[in-house]
């Protein structure tokens, strides 16, 4: 795959970008289902639920990358806009990995 920015290789940056955008809107949108649930639970006391479990378990695979450098080096925990450009990197990663999987699937024209 060459990024030259002629013809097919402009599809495909599409297509990463639009794949980096879709991971990263799931992606909040699982984590601040956590947080509601978790706050909401607060003052009750009572186990998670199962769907808690399916959002944290979401959230932990679509972190992926990003937490396991959090948990390698631990004070590389960053905050304003650094976190924001690492969650970005992150979100391009997995663009990239929905990228090729995306055209492995793809049926071929012979």
């Amino acid at each position: 795959m060459s990024f030259t920015l002629l013809g097919k290789s402009i599809k495909a940056v599409l297509i990463i970008l639009i794949f980096s955008v879709v991971q990263i809107i799931v992606l909040l949108f699982s984590l601040s289902r956590v947080v509601s649930y978790k706050t909401d639970r607060l003052d009750s006391g009572l186990p998670p639920t199962f769907i808690e479990h399916v959002f944290e378990f979401i959230s932990n695979i679509f972190l992926f990358p990003l937490n396991l450098f959090h948990e390698v080096l631990p004070l590389s925990s960053v905050g304003g806009p650094w976190g924001y450009i690492l969650l970005g990197i992150n979100s391009l990663l997995w663009g990239l990995f929905f990228y090729h999987i995306y055209v492995y699937v793809k049926p071929r024209h012979t």
